[in-house]
């Protein structure tokens, strides 16, 4: 174990450019997803209904248009190139066909240790469990970090402590050799838990219906603004995804991702760092700008998570719009479903199913919705301009699915307190996380037997009906 001048790896990444360096143009590197099973949950099982990765933030303002600051959203108060010889790495993501747990295989040191992270745009810490951290401690897979047997493992001063929704996870940050896919940074912010308490506690073992694979720990793909680091101490540092391109490892300042559902095997889709892969597309891309924020603290402006504002939906000639500037929602790989402000959860819900029961939190309708074709658009102020909108629109099928359970069939949005947009809607989408140009992509995904996805401008011809 070594100390290392913690300013080599420490950077002012919320205030600095995204800029890469002068070397030889690189490919775009494409990364597999792997299939996490979640299946033969109770019913009640809260787990899957609320913003399990999701880190609790503290001293940020929500920095409106014109320069002012408010607080965000509480619930129910919602008026409120480079050269194109650069190349591709593609990496795999696992997915479950009915609760989507995204996740990638990394190395950590040197020799490389091998984990199984989830893949979480809506954190922006990466961490795997210590060698202290035992499965009374709430690391269950086994698999721990070991820093002593690391030739490149560097100590820091700063300690870890990530409050969830659903618990805490403690630890300390350092600094070593990340190696996804064919990509490698060799000095890389990372941090390892000793107790964890949060939701990877939480998984349900192979006995209780999960997976055979145990998720060690998170990949945070989040904002600087949006680390633990710079929450607590003012201080940053820059997340595996634009520390890539400062390595001038990517060829553009960008991620995207694709959710495939291959029932076949349990690699599912794909991230691509530093490019969108046109072949998963269906339809063009649409981009909305990512919220910034203002911290207490510093009085700087920072984009601090995958937050975009979300104007409102359109269903059967109806809108149900938020303000006109519209309502942050998180755009998040680690979440399962949507989570929408109960009042319009529920108005949604009563416009798709006029007979739907809330049962545990989650809507129940009868199973012929699984055939509805009629689409649901949800609206965004189109990135860069003013006054403008885009859409993207799905059918109502495909916010419908059978519980394996029971036989009953439930909408894949639930009522919250927490505004978030999951992978049951990302699924049909394929999405860009643009950290270059802040803003946030959505293009349809190529079709299955039942995918019928579309994106578009915003048409204003539908009825009102104002929140």
């Amino acid at each position: 174990m070594r100390p290392i001048s913690f300013a080599l790896a420490i950077v002012a990444a919320t205030v600095l450019g995204v800029s890469a360096g002068e070397d030889q143009p690189v490919k775009p590197v494409r990364l597999p997803i792997r299939r996490i099973a979640r299946r033969n949950l109770p019913n009640d099982d809260a787990r899957y209904h609320r913003n399990r990765f999701q880190p609790i933030h503290y001293d940020t303002l929500l920095e409106n248009a014109d320069g002012t600051t408010t607080s965000s959203p509480s619930p129910d108060t919602d008026d409120d190139q480079k050269e194109q010889n650069a190349s591709v790495h593609i990496v795999p993501l696992l997915n479950d066909l009915e609760l989507y747990e995204l996740a990638v295989n990394v190395e950590i040191g040197t020799p490389a240790q091998e984990f199984l992270l989830l893949f979480d745009t809506g954190s922006a810490d990466t961490w795997i469990p210590s060698n202290k951290c035992l499965k009374a401690d709430g690391c269950l897979s086994g698999s721990q970090f070991d820093s002593s047997k690391s030739s490149s493992f560097h100590e820091t001063k700063y300690p870890l402590n990530i409050t969830y929704g659903t618990g805490n996870a403690e630890g300390n940050y350092f600094v070593d050799t990340l190696k996804v896919g064919e990509l490698e940074l060799d000095k890389q912010v990372l941090a390892m838990v000793d107790t964890n308490e949060g939701p990877i506690a939480q998984q349900p073992t192979a006995e209780e219906g999960g997976d055979q694979y145990i998720l060690d720990g998170i990949f945070g793909a989040g904002y600087p603004g949006g680390t633990i680091m710079y929450q607590r101490f003012n201080q940053s540092y820059y997340p595996f995804p634009q520390a890539l391109y400062l390595a001038n490892k990517i060829p553009e300042p960008l991620f995207s991702v694709f959710i495939g559902e291959s029932e076949q095997s349990e690699w599912c889709g794909e991230i691509m760092f530093g490019d969108v892969n046109k072949e998963k597309m269906n339809g063009d891309l649409i981009y909305t700008d990512v919220v910034t924020y203002k911290h207490k603290a510093t009085g700087l402006s920072v984009h601090e998570r995958w937050n975009v504002f979300l104007q409102g939906f359109q269903l059967r000639n109806v809108n149900f719009k938020f303000s006109k500037a519209g309502t942050p929602f998180t755009i998040d790989t680690g979440s399962n479903f949507m989570y929408l402000p109960k009042h319009l959860a529920t108005q949604l819900a009563k416009t798709i199913a006029p007979d739907v029961q809330l049962v545990d939190n989650q809507f129940i309708v009868d199973c012929k919705y699984m055939e509805d074709n009629e689409e649901i658009k949800m609206v965004f102020p189109e990135s860069g301009a003013q006054g403008t909108s885009v859409y993207i629109a799905l059918p109502i099928s495909r916010l419908v699915a059978r519980r394996e359970e029971d036989g009953q069939c439930m909408l894949f949005f639930v009522p919250s307190e927490h505004y978030i947009l999951g992978n049951m809607l990302l699924r049909n989408f394929v999405t860009v996380f643009d950290f270059g140009q802040h803003r946030i992509g959505f293009a349809p995904a190529i079709e299955t037997d039942k995918d019928t996805t579309t994106s578009n401008k915003s048409d204003e011809d539908s009825k009102d009906e104002q929140q």
